[in-house]
């Protein structure tokens, strides 16, 4: 009978090891798995038990918080689900309820960093319009991208600038005034000359 009763305390000895390396290692499902297969032979072991209901109380909040970020994953901007995720991860990284909204999360996130980058390469080949649509999708992704709020607006800026200087050379050109003709078909002219790379260049890889 002895022994008996040695060989599940000596088994519940060696997994509540492997539970606390788990815990450690943040593999917390793993963890709640062991705790729960040392209840089953030992009933009252008073480590399991404590630990189980830490981690049982901690996936009850995971699962609120991802069920949040699910409620809002198409309202809310890149940044406050980021952070919202964030939080989810630190408070139970393994959650079987994190890994779809993660993996739709990064779907998003890859999606502005290609838009950014689209405008930011659009910007530089003088395609206002192209840029134009990338930076205002990109800023829907993540209203508080303060990149994709200056690009946008620098690039209505231009695009306003260059409807001006068009009205002005209509204008000129109807007056007969072939200095301002000259003045303002050269300035249309440079918002199609090649782009020299400066601070445009980093848009596409900034995110904030």
């Amino acid at each position: 009978a002895s022994a008996w009763i040695k060989a599940p305390t000596a088994a519940a000895t060696k997994w509540w090891r492997e539970a606390c390396a788990c815990i450690s290692s943040r593999r917390w499902m793993q963890a709640t798995r062991i705790c729960n297969r040392i209840l089953e032979v030992v009933p009252r072991h008073e480590h399991a038990q404590a630990l189980l209901g830490d981690l049982q109380v901690r996936g009850h909040e995971a699962h609120r918080l991802y069920a949040a970020i699910e409620q809002e994953l198409d309202r809310l901007n890149l940044g406050d689900l980021t952070r919202l995720l964030n939080d989810a991860i630190r408070l139970y990284p393994d959650h079987s309820s994190g890994r779809v909204i993660q993996l739709r999360l990064l779907a998003r996130a890859r999606e502005y960093h290609a838009l950014m980058r689209q405008g930011a390469e659009a910007f530089c080949e003088r395609a206002w319009e192209e840029a134009r649509v990338c930076f205002q999708n990109a800023l829907r992704l993540d209203g508080n991208s303060d990149a994709a709020r200056t690009a946008s607006r620098l690039v209505d800026c231009v695009v306003r600038r260059m409807q001006e200087l068009r009205r002005k050379l209509d204008e000129a050109r109807h007056e007969g005034d072939h200095g301002q003709v000259q003045v303002f078909a050269r300035e249309l002219d440079e918002y199609d000359a090649p782009f020299v790379a400066g601070g445009m260049s980093r848009i596409g890889g900034t995110r904030r």
